[in-house]
């Protein structure tokens, strides 16, 4: 579960610190259950040439709208995070 102040407030992902506690946790647990843990990290291709040159605010939509598309394909117990800059 993401509280409010795990979240940041253009995306509504969970936060750096939040998602790399939750991962050291993830990790650990699995070692000890003798399971694995998947971990997809991506970024916004060519994302400075968009602030660049159409603005910030552009750039803040697109990341608005690229974590819109990532929420509905999470499944329960799954969490999705922006780590920084288009780092997701």
């Amino acid at each position: 579960m993401v509280r409010d102040g795990d979240v940041r407030a253009l995306t509504g992902l969970a936060n750096r610190m939040f998602f790399n506690g939750r991962l050291k946790g993830d990790i650990a647990r699995a070692a000890v259950l003798n399971e694995t843990v998947a971990l997809l990290i991506f970024d916004v291709e060519r994302f400075q040439a968009i602030n660049d040159t159409l603005g910030h605010l552009v750039g803040d939509q697109l990341l608005a709208l690229v974590s819109e598309r990532l929420k509905p394909i999470m499944r329960e117990g799954e969490v999705c995070g922006r780590l920084g800059g288009d780092e997701f």
